[in-house]
């Protein structure tokens, strides 16, 4: 349910701009914003202000169809900015009633790029980004006033790597070694990296750690896909209804030729190639597809639900958010950014 935000700004937010510039050593620029279409079908008449000056209008017959259309654009500069919806709207099919919603408010927008900016940082080892991302994305929460259950492990040393090279049977990628030597096996909630200590081949954990009976292996996986995972490994283990994970096939790969390949499987299907098309992401990509998935999308909730704010990352380009009215009495607006994630 759309809610109200309190519009505080710490000071260590408010120069958030000049942070992304810092660890990109480039000004920061301004991101495209998409305002969607809300999946209720409705006649709106709504102003979005962006730090009081008017910067989205949305206006007439909305929503209602199967894919989202985009009402608006503005541009954004980094940091958090105070946003302020007024007007009015009617939602198609309101019991009949057709009744006028009037009325405005504040909505903070929080920026998360200054932290998601330590992982694409440049000049040291990946693992030490990893580590200082973990810090200041708790910092972040705790600012914020929500949780976030991310957590480093123990570091693995030099033969404890080597012997999990020895059982896989080939590399495993640098930036995924450099991030198990700086924080080990790091946890996202019930979710886990695997530790070092435990990484084989991707059909051998499934049957072992994931519990998988093997006349589910047989069944559920054609014979040319358990042989691809007898040749990849399990890096991520998701924990749900079932349990999902990240895997990587080593190189030379038919998608990606020199590069290895990063898919996401899962026991309720939904499986996922992050390497179709021509993708072909690098370890360091595929942990911020995960870091999407896991760390942003549940902030992005939990400040959403706890305080009403909406949470995007403009350092990774146009911000798509989603409109939603509320079904109440009340006058209330809704707006959230969609994140990547194998959901």
């Amino acid at each position: 349910m759309p809610q109200a935000a309190s519009l505080r700004f710490p000071m260590m937010a408010a120069i958030a701009a000049a942070v992304c510039a810092a660890f990109t050593g480039v000004p920061a620029k301004a991101a495209p914003v998409e305002v969607l279409s809300p999946w209720q079908a409705a006649r709106v008449d709504i102003v979005v202000d962006v730090d009081g000056k008017p910067a989205c209008s949305l206006r007439g017959d909305v929503g209602g169809d199967a894919a989202r259309s985009v009402l608006c654009r503005f541009e954004l500069v980094p940091g958090p900015h105070a946003l302020h919806a007024h007007g009015e709207y009617v939602l198609r099919g309101d019991g009949g009633k057709g009744r006028t919603r009037k009325g405005e408010q504040a909505i903070a927008l929080l920026d998360f790029a200054p932290v998601s900016a330590l992982l694409a940082g440049t000049g040291r080892p990946f693992g030490e980004r990893v580590a200082a991302f973990i810090k200041a994305a708790r910092a972040f929460a705790r600012e914020h006033d929500v949780a976030v259950y991310l957590e480093a492990g123990k570091p693995a040393g030099p033969a404890e790597l080597d012997r999990a090279r020895q059982r896989v049977g080939y590399d495993l990628p640098a930036d995924f070694l450099s991030m198990q030597r700086a924080v080990g096996a790091i946890t996202i909630g019930d979710h886990s990296m695997t530790p070092a200590d435990r990484l084989r081949d991707a059909y051998s954990a499934m049957l072992e750690d994931w519990g998988t009976p093997a006349e589910a292996m047989q069944r559920d996986y054609s014979p040319k896909m358990q042989e691809l995972l007898k040749s990849s490994t399990l890096l991520f283990t998701e924990v749900g209804d079932g349990l999902g994970g990240l895997l990587y096939r080593p190189p030379p790969t038919k998608a990606c030729g020199a590069g290895g390949i990063y898919y996401w499987t899962s026991q309720e299907g939904g499986d996922e190639n992050l390497s179709a098309n021509g993708a072909c992401p690098d370890f360091a990509g595929a942990f911020r597809w995960l870091v999407e998935a896991f760390v942003i999308a549940d902030l992005a909730d939990s400040l959403a639900d706890e305080h009403g704010s909406v949470l995007v990352d403009t350092s990774t380009g146009t911000q798509t958010l989603a409109l939603d009215l509320a079904d109440g009495d009340a006058f209330g607006v809704g707006l959230a950014r969609r994140w990547q994630s194998p959901h």
